[in-house]
């Protein structure tokens, strides 16, 4: 099996949808009991805008459905299953047939009782989904310098642009279940962005008298924008 320093990252610079993209129909909730006039709505997510819109919409959505609606977490594992669809529903309905059984006698628990069992459940669905026990150690590879698949700014993206995608990224990477790799430091993060830059211009940048060590994001930045 080929390791993550040879895989495809998860998501890259361009993301797959914009603020013009159609997006994926919603699932509308409506509360019960003293929650009966409450609603909320979710996309239905298939996988086809990829894990970055699972993560970064379709999951924050359901979680703050939940929370709106008073949901216990046996029921948001019930209702989780409403807004996948296709393959993500199969492999929700996999994970939960493999980790998340229904018990089989009165004293036997299913472990759908706690949030920290729904993260599970979730972080199951999506190394699954991936096919990928470490996501975001793959997703974190494709950020640093090396590796096949190098994240270099396209030279038509504004700097201000790039430096806002970058920290999204970032973001999101951290809502990716956990490998080996430890949450980059601010440094180190600063690093990763400035050497995706060309290297003509990080050579004008070293000859500026400038380095990274009192810089920040936003500095770095206002320099390649002035280029």
């Amino acid at each position: 099996m080929a390791s993550n320093y040879e895989k495809e990252p998860i998501y890259v610079l361009e993301r797959t949808w914009d603020d013009s993209t159609k997006l994926p129909e919603k699932y509308k909730f409506q509360g019960s009991g003293a929650n009966k006039s409450m609603k909320a709505e979710v996309c239905i997510d298939s996988g086809t805008l990829g894990m970055e819109f699972f993560l970064d919409r379709t999951l924050p959505q359901f979680n703050q459905a939940g929370s709106r609606l008073d949901w216990s977490w046996p029921e948001a594992f019930l209702e989780f299953e409403n807004v996948l669809g296709d393959s993500y529903r199969t492999t929700w309905q996999e994970v939960l047939a493999e980790h998340f059984p229904e018990p089989l006698g009165e004293e036997a628990t299913s472990h759908r009782e706690t949030k920290d069992d729904f993260d599970r459940a979730v972080a199951f669905f999506i190394k699954k989904t991936l096919n990928n026990k470490k996501p975001r150690d793959l997703q974190y590879i494709y950020m640093q310098p090396g590796g096949d698949y190098r994240l270099m700014k396209d030279l038509v993206t504004p700097p201000r642009l790039h430096a806002q995608r970058f920290k999204e990224m970032l973001r999101v990477a951290e809502l990716l279940p956990a490998g080996d790799f430890p949450k980059p430091s601010e440094a180190l993060a600063l690093q990763w962005y400035y050497m995706s830059y060309h290297k003509s211009d990080r050579e004008k940048y070293v000859l500026s008298g400038k380095t990274l060590k009192d810089a920040t994001f936003e500095t770095v930045t206002t320099f390649f924008q002035a280029l």
